[in-house]
């Protein structure tokens, strides 16, 4: 599977098979053949950073406006937002869902913090500020 995020913030997420489309010159429409599964808008702002949990039903995004949005991103249906996740007062640039439940998602931001978020919930959890403000990369 790839992951390439677009220019003006739209997320194409690519499985498996053949598309058999695309921009005409026989890429697949830019995603080296491979089949979009899911397509997300998010914002006007590029996104830095995705994660997705492990059984494919929420995709977490974010980017240079601060925010950590989380969509339902299953197969089937539509991508629809759950959650803007905010608080970080630079941008994210690190996003993992917890391996044993998609409630739980840390983020963590060049404004040197690291927060961890109940999704579901749509709220902080905790708040680890880094030494000295060290942007937090991953």
């Amino acid at each position: 599977a790839c992951v390439c995020a677009r220019v003006r913030a739209c997320v194409c997420v690519c499985g498996g098979g053949r598309d058999g489309g695309g921009g005409g010159d026989g890429s697949g429409g830019g995603h080296g053949g491979l089949r979009p599964l899911v397509s997300i808008w998010v914002s006007e702002r590029p996104v830095r950073c995705l994660s997705w949990f492990r059984d494919g039903a929420l995709i977490a995004l974010a980017g240079f406006d601060r925010t950590v949005y989380v969509y339902d991103a299953c197969e089937s249906c539509r991508p629809e937002r759950v959650a803007a996740l905010t608080g970080h007062t630079a941008a994210v640039r690190a996003l993992a869902f917890s391996p044993s439940a998609a409630k739980y998602l840390a983020s963590g931001s060049i404004d040197g913090e690291v927060r961890l978020w109940d999704v579901h919930a749509g709220m902080p959890l905790g708040t680890l500020r880094i030494s000295g403000n060290s942007p937090v990369n991953a």
